[in-house]
């Protein structure tokens, strides 16, 4: 093993490391944190050494578009699905959670209740769509994952409410509504 491998070897280890000491952490019960005085600030001291780990891959991340493939929102919950197709990928939670501009915290609940459900994606193939959404369009928290969606492929791509409705497999209403919702949002005002 060469000195290259062995450093990337070396953050692998040390990233996974820290992201499953965090995992540990946000799942223990909070009265077993009277038996920690220090338990607040030591969760914070990792998270900062999680996030200062991560910074490389971060930076290479965001320097370089991701693209997800539309299908594997097809008639699941938005956010589970993109959460898990990240996880899928071998990002972690704090990755994925500085991509999207979200909590952690949040990132980790999801994956997590969507593992209780049964709601992982299928990572042994790889999923190949003709319509690729770039990451970057989710990373406004003022939208959810869902009327970023919607709203992108109205406004940038042109689709109308019964194609976009039938992509996601959602109701043509419900659709007309996310889009009229992000709209507000925004505070654009379109003709709908």
């Amino acid at each position: 093993m060469n000195k290259s491998e062995q450093i990337t070897w070396s953050n692998n280890f040390i990233t996974s490391y820290i992201d499953s000491c965090i995992d540990s952490v946000i799942t223990k019960n909070i009265s077993e944190a009277s038996y920690f005085p220090d338990f607040e600030d030591s969760l914070y001291s990792l998270t900062d050494a999680v996030l200062k780990l991560s910074d490389n891959r971060y930076a290479a991340v965001k320097n370089s578009e991701i693209f997800i493939p539309i299908i594997i929102f097809k008639g699941k919950s938005c956010g589970n699905a993109l959460i898990n197709y990240l996880k899928s990928k071998g990002l972690t939670y704090s990755e994925i959670a500085r991509i999207l501009n979200r909590d952690p915290r949040t990132i980790w609940t999801i994956f997590q209740r969507s593992k209780r459900k049964n709601y992982l994606i299928n990572t042994e193939k790889d999923v190949i769509s003709e319509i690729l959404v770039p990451i970057s369009i989710f990373s406004y928290r003022g939208l959810s994952i869902l009327e970023s969606l919607v709203f992108w492929l109205k406004s940038e791509k042109g689709f109308d409410y019964a194609q976009i409705a039938r992509l996601l497999s959602k109701n043509y209403q419900t659709i007309r509504t996310v889009y009229n919702r992000a709209i507000n949002k925004i505070g654009e005002k379109k003709d709908v």
